[in-house]
């Protein structure tokens, strides 16, 4: 007795692969579960960074990082912009990057992006940057920039 096969699904001569549909909904989901780790990592690490060296023993509020599948934002804030970019290069170097490694993950380093949100006199407008020692052994600078591609 042969099994029963439905021939109205698509084949790669009918059409796109339907697997790929199946699976878009999906991803929002699944990406969730593969960052959590990285998420809960930052949050219970955070108050390190709300205590930052040079923070002058203001508490600065939690840094935010917002995933969705290959995407993420880092986000935090301080009463100033060099104080800013520690943090984000602290981050970046202490928890991300070991993150990253140890799942398996390696990161696009030219897709980086810095922007800085701030219209305080007191900044004379300074633009400070991050620079980062990677791990293909180059050194790479991250000049916050006025615009920052939607991806």
């Amino acid at each position: 007795m042969e099994p029963d096969v439905d021939d109205s699904f698509p084949n790669k001569d009918t059409g796109p692969f339907p697997s790929m549909i199946v699976l878009l909904p999906l991803s929002p989901i699944l990406s969730a579960f593969y960052a959590a780790e990285l998420l809960e990592i930052l949050e219970c690490r955070s108050q390190e960074y709300q205590q930052a060296p040079g923070s002058e023993g203001q508490a600065t509020p939690p840094p935010n990082l917002f995933m969705f599948v290959d995407d993420g934002k880092l986000h935090v804030c301080s009463h100033s912009l060099e104080l800013n970019t520690a943090i984000l290069k602290a981050i970046w170097i202490e928890v991300i990057v070991p993150w990253g490694r140890k799942v398996g993950l390696s990161y696009d380093f030219d897709k980086r992006e810095l922007m800085h949100y701030t219209r305080r006199k007191c900044d004379n407008n300074i633009s400070p940057s991050i620079t980062f020692d990677d791990d293909d052994g180059q050194t790479r600078i991250v000049a916050p920039q006025a615009i920052v591609r939607c991806r």
